[in-house]
């Protein structure tokens, strides 16, 4: 596992910014794990070349404070068969930034961008190709005036979209529905969305952040229905959670100590007419 932390206060005159960090400052980069002991999960050239794009990021013009976190993790799903024993490395990463100023007023104003993917050099490409672009212009952005009426629909871009459907994914996983914590409980069948709403989580996606033909319960992943034109067909499941509408499948460990849940893999809006 590789974890980055870099943190850079700029531009205010009034606030003293901290001693730089040395060049030579280690990157936390662990070479095995208990469970593969021996095995790279990241190489420290990678990693120092990811931290000076991370300390680049966060020299961002405007702004008082600006914060970069980064995680990347690698792990090896083994599924074992009647023919034989299977190894499907896979890999993820998660990478958040948080630019600050001060209005007028005196008040704080933040801007948050939060993306996940296989990799980190994947992250700060796109971080660099437009995020940063679009956190300037928010950042910068003219307060709304109390009196300005927001409209009723709106278009939102991908990126949005996508994480918008993250957020709604823990509604659909069959743990929080046998617990009772997703509003989706007992609405199987029902209408939860427009009629032009397809939503399936396909583990096997070619182009997926997640390709996993098997989940961390060794369960063979399949395409999921969930969402069928705003009908609700099916949760997320395990082993431990299954039931009516949920089957197991879609099993996601967090952590070599953590019991799997339920989760999804490449959550995905198909593209409709309504």
């Amino acid at each position: 596992e590789a974890a980055a932390l870099l943190r850079c206060t700029r531009g205010d005159p009034e606030r003293p910014a901290p001693a730089p960090a040395p060049a030579s400052a280690p990157v936390a980069v662990r070479a095995g794990s208990r469970r593969y002991p021996g095995r790279p999960l990241a190489s420290r050239v990678a990693a120092e070349a990811d931290r000076d794009r991370l300390a680049a990021a966060s020299r961002f013009p405007g702004a008082r404070e600006c914060e970069a976190r980064s995680f990347a993790t690698t792990r090896v799903v083994y599924y074992a068969t009647p023919d034989g024993l299977q190894c499907y490395p896979s890999s993820h990463a998660t990478l958040t930034f948080r630019a600050t100023r001060d209005d007028p007023g005196g008040e704080p104003v933040h801007v948050d961008r939060t993306d996940s993917g296989p990799s980190l050099g994947e992250l700060l490409d796109r971080l660099a190709g437009y995020e940063l672009a679009w956190c300037s212009r928010e950042l910068h952005a003219p307060a709304l005036p109390p009196t300005v009426s927001l409209p009723s629909a709106v278009v939102v871009g991908r990126h949005v979209a996508a994480q918008l459907l993250w957020l709604y994914a823990e509604a659909l996983s069959g743990e929080a529905v046998t617990q009772r914590r997703s509003h989706l409980d007992g609405q199987l069948g029902r209408q939860v969305a427009a009629p032009g709403v397809t939503v399936v989580d396909d583990p096997c996606y070619p182009a997926g952040p997640r390709y996993q033909p098997a989940d961390d319960e060794g369960v063979p992943g399949d395409r999921r229905v969930l969402i069928d034109r705003g009908r609700l067909r099916a949760f997320l499941g395990s082993r431990a959670y299954h039931g009516e509408g949920f089957a197991p499948g879609n099993a996601r460990q967090a952590d070599e100590v953590t019991a799997p849940r339920p989760g999804a893999s490449n959550l995905l809006i198909l593209p409709g007419s309504g």
